[in-house]
């Protein structure tokens, strides 16, 4: 994998003995895959475990990869030296299942799509200094928020709408 140019070097947000998952400065416009084992998901896993203070939300392999995302985005496009970069809001979007949250949930059988959106937001400066665990919370209680009752209003505002 090439990795190009790192514009800040709190970008550098992960880095395994045996990978190089670094963030790179990317336009609307470029796809880039970066490839992390189950091991290495299984480190983000153990580090964002040691900061979360919530028993109610999970440290799930899809959390820590949506944080690590997150993360490296907003924090590749903060020039150096540039402070007011870190001040600005930065916002994720990321789906959310919702077959196990509806009332009754739909069988196992169900091949449609089931999914709604959840957001995260928070200044780049707190994604650069808050810790790992932290961020996987808020990832997590936004999640959580998406309800039977929740999900349900989405749908009759989509068919209402629609």
């Amino acid at each position: 994998m090439g990795i190009t140019r790192v514009l800040h070097p709190a970008s550098r947000c992960y880095h395994a003995s045996n990978s190089n998952v670094l963030c790179k400065y990317a336009t609307c416009q470029d796809f880039n895959i970066f490839k992390l084992s189950s091991q290495q998901i299984s480190r983000l896993k153990e580090k964002a475990s040691e900061s979360v203070s919530s028993v109610c939300v999970r440290v799930t392999g899809f959390n820590v990869v949506t944080v690590l995302v997150w993360r490296c985005k907003a924090l590749s496009l903060v020039e150096e030296e540039e402070v007011d970069d870190l001040e600005k809001e930065s916002t994720i979007l990321y789906a959310v299942d919702i077959r196990g949250r509806l009332d009754p949930q739909l069988p196992s059988s169900y091949t449609g799509n089931a999914v709604l959106t959840a957001y995260g937001k928070a200044k780049r400066k707190a994604l650069l200094e808050e810790l790992f665990g932290t961020i996987v919370e808020m990832v997590g209680e936004r999640a959580n928020r998406i309800t039977d009752e929740y999900a349900r209003s989405a749908i009759d505002w989509g068919e209402m709408t629609g």
